[in-house]
């Protein structure tokens, strides 16, 4: 009888669960030094940025730490593209991984894409990431600023077409060049950065010239050009200069892989990798309309040694390989205790990054930002204190939640098993189900939210699945202690 009542709890489970789809987090890193009045100017060319110093910003930024991964809009993907609409709107084929793939009839063109897969069929297309820490590629202008919207509007069924960018069903450069013009909106919380964040992100160092500030000529923390892939984690290294080879398909590379060779603020892959479309007012005159790709790709245009900029040739296009986005947001406020990415909340993200910087208990704290408690180290202490005092919770609000609540909804149901269920095994993040800090996710996991099933924070309502459970687990407590006495009665 207990195997039949645990038996049928797990299939009303499993019968109740959906697949939860992944939240998107954009490491930031933060550009300080405002009000910088120092400017770079690198001399002009077709594949170079216009003649126009640039680099000066009034205020604090941030940016992301890496260009948008293939993984990241997967799930934008799988959110927004199911039909043939949409999907026409923001995939393009050779994203993928077959080399025979036919995009605007170009069948053979060469694959240099970033592994994201399309199957199913209108209606119920679903993407895959072959390679989830891949920078997206094939993206046109349009693409970066929906997804921009989609970012600033709260993901899932956010809106694209309106919010940073007024898109409105734009797709051709006549119709997204207002949009481009018009600029972002005044309440962004992410954007495209601009070609004064972009390079001030990418060059600007205010210890340079005695700590009056400056530029490096090279987004490496250097002015000599880097070396090509090899090492691939050593000095001054990028990944540029790659033979262009029909089908090559290990053109790009995984973001932060030159982990020693990031900008001044810590900012990867701002050399190499893909060109980084900007959002910006700039139009040079002698070109006509164009936009701008910032930081050269992993292969440029034969002859285009050094070219830290590309001219975009239009702002719908999907079909070059070159292209990528990054992300940037306002400053956040300073000194919030446990916002440690310092983007003005306290999420899933910031738990994540206490557990990278766990120096243990007694061990110096290697960030004093770490060391929420005080007592010199970073250790479970502070995990707790994050977890049960600090987090935030999605759409509530209520601050603090227990161990498990992987969603950060202010309960622990049905939706976090699934989110840990999803990726068993596989999964290192809090928000895969990672609830103990280590490398993987395992019964450990498992275990830790199966003690606290069922906790509601304060102000939060259990869904009815929740409910279910706890009432299949009141059934198997009422069980255990006659189990236990006819044992006693046994012995």
């Amino acid at each position: 009888m207990k195997t039949r009542i645990v038996t049928t709890c797990l299939v009303a489970v499993l019968a109740i669960t959906t697949t939860a789809q992944a939240e998107v987090v954009i490491e930031m890193v933060t550009v300080g030094d405002p009000g910088n009045t120092a400017t770079m100017m690198v001399g002009s060319g077709e594949w170079h940025w216009p003649d126009a110093p640039a680099g000066a910003v009034a205020d604090v930024f941030r940016i992301a730490k890496y260009e948008v991964t293939a993984g990241q809009y997967t799930e934008f993907l799988n959110a927004k593209a199911t039909t043939d609409d949409t999907s026409l709107l923001l995939y393009n084929g050779q994203m993928g991984t077959d080399p025979d793939l036919s995009v605007n009839g170009n069948v053979g063109d060469p694959v240099y894409g970033c592994k994201i897969n399309r199957s199913g069929v209108s209606g119920s297309y679903t993407y895959t990431a072959v390679a989830p820490d891949l920078p997206v590629n094939y993206v046109s202008w349009g693409d970066a600023a929906r997804f921009t919207n989609w970012m600033h509007n709260g993901q899932g069924s956010g809106d694209i077409e309106a919010g940073v960018y007024e898109l409105n069903g734009a797709n051709t450069t006549a119709a997204l060049k207002p949009v481009y013009i018009a600029g972002r909106a005044a309440d962004a919380t992410i954007f495209l950065p601009n070609l004064d964040e972009w390079v001030k992100a990418a060059h600007y160092d205010p210890a340079l010239n005695g700590g009056a500030g400056g530029y490096y000529v090279v987004p490496t923390t250097s002015d000599i050009y880097p070396a090509a892939r090899v090492p691939v984690a050593g000095a001054n290294t990028a990944n540029i200069d790659v033979a262009l080879i029909q089908g090559n398909t290990d053109a790009l590379l995984d973001v932060g892989t030159f982990f020693n060779t990031t900008s001044p603020y810590g900012a990867f892959d701002m050399t190499g990798n893909v060109n980084e479309w900007i959002g910006d007012t700039y139009i040079r005159s002698d070109w006509g309309f164009n936009s701008l790709a910032m930081g050269n790709a992993f292969a440029q245009p034969p002859g285009a040694h050094n070219p830290w900029a590309a001219k975009s040739g239009g702002l719908e296009g999907q079909n070059n390989f070159r292209r990528g986005f990054r992300l940037a947001a306002p400053g956040a406020d300073v000194g919030i205790p446990g916002d440690f990415d310092e983007d003005g909340d306290i999420d899933s993200s910031d738990i994540g990054l206490l557990c990278a910087n766990f120096t243990g208990s007694g061990n110096p704290a290697n960030d004093p930002k770490y060391d929420l408690d005080g007592d010199g180290d970073t250790d479970q202490a502070d995990m707790d204190m994050l977890i049960h005092d600090l987090v935030e919770i999605t759409g509530g609000d209520g601050t603090g939640t227990e161990y498990g609540d992987f969603d950060l909804d202010g309960d622990i149901d049905t939706t976090d098993l699934t989110i840990l269920a999803t990726n068993f095994g596989v999964g290192t993040t809090w928000a895969q189900g990672n609830a103990n800090c280590d490398l993987v996710i395992d019964t450990t996991d498992l275990a830790i939210m199966a003690t606290n099933f069922g906790f509601v924070a304060s102000g939060a309502v259990p869904e009815p699945a929740t409910l279910f459970v706890m009432g299949c687990g009141a059934i198997g407590l009422l069980r255990r202690p006659r189990s236990k006495i006819r044992r006693g009665r046994r012995a």
